[in-house]
């Protein structure tokens, strides 16, 4: 009997034990958002996230623990249908009280279509005034593309007011929004406040204790961003001083520009939905620029003038409108052959989006600096000694190596690696020289020097972290000590 009544406690126990865990939590569908989310909760009630890392929330499924996890949350934070589909559905069997959809925020939105990183491409001339990319043609289809989202359920979560009974049925240019939130520190902020809030309703005797968590979380990330942005300017203040000029360009691209302009082939496997983001309304551009499109598909098809004989198949002219977000930053570099003065220099960064699995090495949104280099005189010891620089200079690393590779815009390839006392040989970036049909197409009978060299990997090296997602990490006290 004994033996039996303790058994039975002891399952009781279990069970009274899961119970107030499952109910005493905050749920997130993505770790970011966990990130922000148990900063503001710290000390008051743990934080669970949906989705693991490596995954994506784009074609995650929901398993039977997290529908658990949702019918027991006392607050659910997510984006909104357009990012994490998975959830759309079980939204609606919850108390909207308990949801927050970052989405709805109305405070957040002058960041998402207008906000610093964000630059969408409205026909020529909007974004780069004073800044004539020479492809006045190149318009990406901004123009009355009046888009819907028409859903016939009804989503009873906040917006920004609670209790608000509202119909996705509302005109908005997604083109423009980019979901990746976390990423600007003012939109962080402002959906900590709103966490924040929600948890004062809850938690009312918390009320110093939360205003805290905010402050700190403010501070915290006010001191990260500093980090970042000198780490930037260091990156542009060294090119600066060397004679290079600065390039930009938009994160929706063509599939011209992203590709086809740098001697990809159509049928490439990285054309492949599984490491490109394509945009779902709209999906084209309205047109390429001319002489541009014409000899590039000549050079493709048949070689043209280049001294090759191309990819031989028929060049899709259609397929080459297709807009998606920037997957290198080599398509900075292809803008700029189109109107570069030789002799010239010229460097970029570039925020880029890449389907990618994401470890110690690897992130699906990055930052790169891209360059070139035109002129009679340029050489390959020109480009080992601008590989040099970042690696040594910048990146702060002692071994390095030149490893010889291939990508399909240049000829020779190189890729630079560094030794990480952690996590040994990575890749730090490639380069090399571009092939003539890269130049031809673009005007340019030149030699032209051309790299890619990861930011965030430098910054691996060079604050002694051991894992790139530790530069997103909420422990910043914990990597500032690190270096």
């Amino acid at each position: 009997m004994l033996a039996q009544h303790l058994k039975t406690t002891a399952i009781a126990a279990a069970i009274l034990s899961f119970s107030a865990a499952a109910s005493a939590t905050i749920v997130t569908s993505v770790k970011p958002l966990g990130f922000i989310a148990s900063s503001i909760a710290n000390g008051i009630t743990d934080t669970e996230v949906l989705v693991p890392a490596g995954a994506s929330p784009h074609d995650y499924s929901l398993k039977p623990s997290d529908v658990q996890k949702l019918k027991s949350a006392e607050m659910l934070i997510w984006i909104g249908e357009d990012v994490d589909a998975f959830l759309d559905k079980s939204i609606d069997d919850l108390d909207y009280k308990k949801v927050l959809t970052i989405k709805d925020i109305a405070a957040i939105e002058p960041f998402l279509l207008k906000g610093e990183h964000h630059h969408h491409h409205h026909g020529e001339g909007d974004v780069h005034e004073g800044h004539d990319h020479a492809h006045k043609g190149h318009e990406h289809a901004h123009e009355g593309h009046d888009h819907k989202h028409e859903h016939k359920h009804e989503h009873k979560h906040e917006h920004g007011h609670e209790g608000h009974e509202h119909h996705h049925d509302h005109e908005h240019e997604d083109l423009g929004v980019n979901w990746h939130i976390w990423y600007s520190p003012d939109i962080s902020k402002a959906v900590a406040q709103r966490i924040a809030a929600k948890l004062l309703k809850q938690y009312p005797e918390k009320k110093d204790l939360i205003e805290k968590n905010v402050a700190e979380f403010n501070r915290t990330l006010d001191e990260q961003s500093a980090k970042i942005k000198t780490q930037l300017e260091s990156v542009k203040d060294k090119l600066a001083s060397l004679g290079f000029e600065e390039f930009d360009g938009p994160l929706v691209e063509t599939e011209f520009w992203n590709s086809d302009a740098l001697f990809m082939p159509q049928f490439h496997a990285a054309r492949d939905i599984h490491d490109v983001y394509y945009l779902k309304n709209p999906t084209h551009a309205k047109a390429i620029e001319e002489p541009f499109l014409s000899r590039v598909a000549e050079i493709h098809e048949t070689g043209g003038d280049s001294g090759s004989r191309g990819w031989n198949y028929r060049f899709d002219r259609d397929f080459t409108r297709q807009l998606l977000l920037r997957s290198q930053g080599t398509v900075l570099s292809a803008h700029q052959l189109a109107k570069a003065k030789i002799p010239g220099k010229y460097f970029g960064i570039a925020r880029c989006f890449r389907y990618d699995k994401v470890d110690a090495t690897h992130l699906s949104d990055f930052y790169q600096t891209e360059g070139i280099v035109l002129g009679e005189q340029v050489n390959l010891r020109t480009l080992l000694g601008i590989l040099k620089m970042f690696a040594v200079e910048i990146a702060g690393a002692t071994e390095v190596k030149y490893v010889g590779g291939y990508f399909p815009f240049t000829e020779p390839s190189i890729e630079v690696h560094i030794k990480h006392p952690v996590l040994g040989w990575f890749e730090l970036g490639g380069s090399g020289i571009f092939r003539p049909e890269v130049t031809k197409a673009m005007g340019i009978d030149v030699p032209v020097l051309a790299w890619g060299i990861g930011i965030d990997r430098m910054a691996l090296m060079a604050l002694g972290l051991n894992d790139l997602r530790e530069l997103f990490s909420t422990d910043i006290e914990g990597v500032r000590l690190r270096r």
